[in-house]
């Protein structure tokens, strides 16, 4: 009895991973352009004001 192996062929219909591939990568390298370089800059973070103090009297004593 003999053993049959079955190699699939080499031909070009196989590439398609290494599209694939280079689609994902591309598309990773373009994220890290567009968002990755802002974030190390510091661009991406908002400023923001925070007052020394704040006043929580809500007119406790008028009108009583």
């Amino acid at each position: 009895m003999a053993t049959v192996i079955n190699n699939p062929s080499s031909d070009s219909s196989s590439s398609g991973a290494g599209w694939a591939i280079a689609i994902v990568l591309a598309i990773v390298v373009i994220l890290a352009l567009l968002f990755g370089i802002p974030a190390l800059r510091g661009g991406g973070a908002p400023a923001a004001s925070v007052p020394d103090t704040i006043d929580v009297n809500i007119g406790a004593g008028e009108g009583q």
